[in-house]
């Protein structure tokens, strides 16, 4: 039985180069619409001297066996799944994961600024030098990190920047049949990296409905403004809570 009381979960997944902690400002903003689960990324932060991984299959294998024992014990609660870019391809597998192992539980996924996974990533910086990685992936991005002109900091950044680029570049879509997950996709209205038709396209991979919201701002919006999301995932898990109690009914 679902327990109204429990509020959805909101599992988190960022950008390439970015660890958990870059949601860390969304906590207090969501702590009475959601519980927030900020899996850790080998090569980055508490997990930084580990070799960071390269496959998409593995990096989601990763994830879901740190949730898997919290979300088995909340096996009625619904799923928020949120991902940005790179992370937004790992939210999908994730979901999708999610959804296979559980006949009775509500997963909704939240992408913003990626592509549909039926389509390949445009541009390649796998392979290329320091310098020039760094300025393919700067421009494949629309964003530059500060800290990558730093030398120090780049040699410190780069090994779990270029596994998440080969990870993104090599992600193939193998699953046979759509998805019947609820999808929201978010895209910047200036995004020059993920173009709207190209974002539309998730509408191709579920069964579901998919609701396409038109943010003002290029590829990383919300990384310069981190609570211009917070209404809409108020609202989704707001949704899921009606959905959630309906279905117990």
């Amino acid at each position: 039985m679902y327990v109204q009381s429990q509020l959805p979960f909101l599992i988190c997944l960022p950008y390439a180069g970015a660890g958990p902690s870059v949601f860390n400002t969304w906590r207090p903003l969501l702590q009475d619409s959601v519980q927030m689960l900020q899996p850790s990324l080998a090569g980055k932060e508490k997990r930084f001297a580990q070799a960071p991984l390269r496959d998409t299959v593995a990096q989601v294998t990763d994830i879901a066996a740190q949730l898997q024992e919290q979300l088995d014990r909340h096996a009625e609660t619904p799923v928020i799944v949120f991902g940005h870019s790179l992370g937004a391809i790992l939210a999908y597998e994730l979901a999708r994961l999610l959804e296979q192992g559980s006949a009775t539980r509500i997963v909704h996924l939240v992408v913003s600024g990626s592509a549909s996974p039926l389509l390949k990533r445009r541009g390649k910086a796998t392979g290329l030098s320091d310098d020039e990685f760094v300025r393919e992936v700067e421009s494949l991005a629309g964003y530059t990190h500060p800290a990558l002109a730093n030398m120090d900091m780049r040699g410190l950044l780069l090994p779990a920047l270029r596994a998440d680029v080969e990870m993104h570049e090599s992600y193939q879509h193998v699953w046979a049949a759509p998805s019947s997950i609820n999808i929201t996709c978010l895209h910047g209205k200036h995004d020059q990296v993920v173009y709207a038709n190209e974002a539309l396209q998730w509408r191709e991979v579920t069964l579901g409905s998919v609701d396409f919201l038109e943010i003002n701002g290029g590829h990383m919006f919300w990384v310069d403004e981190p609570a211009l999301l917070i209404p809409t995932i108020k609202t989704i898990a707001s949704n899921l809570d009606v959905q959630g109690v309906k279905d117990a009914a």
